[in-house]
């Protein structure tokens, strides 16, 4: 499923896309040797690793007021696009559903450091 799939009629500018990918590779090693060609010395990456819990009526509260890539284009779409979004999200993440309701979403971040 993707966000056309729903009728979606407004969808990323060039700005949003340049943060989508390219440039280097999204792991470790790629943020390192990004951190090393510009210049920093010593450059480590860690990677961290966790569950976010979220209420999904808090969760959708994020795009729906707006917040990030994604908000800007729920907020833009007529509002039984806007319900179609919400009823796909909610088909979604019932594979991420813990047992007392809650959403519980992994998500991995990249810890990096190097000196000047």
């Amino acid at each position: 499923m993707t966000i056309a799939d729903i009728g979606i009629v407004q969808g990323l500018t060039e700005s949003s896309r340049a943060f989508s990918g390219g440039g280097f590779p999204r792991n470790a090693q790629g943020f390192t040797d990004l951190l090393t060609a510009a210049g920093l010395n010593g450059a480590t990456c860690e990677v961290l690793a966790w569950d976010h819990r979220a209420d999904i009526d808090e969760w959708w509260s994020g795009p729906v007021g707006g917040v990030a890539t994604i908000g800007r284009i729920v907020v833009r779409q007529p509002a039984e696009v806007q319900a179609e979004i919400r009823r796909q999200l909610g088909i979604l993440s019932a594979e991420f559903t813990a047992p007392d309701g809650l959403l519980l979403l992994p998500h991995v971040a990249l810890l990096a450091a190097g000196r000047a």
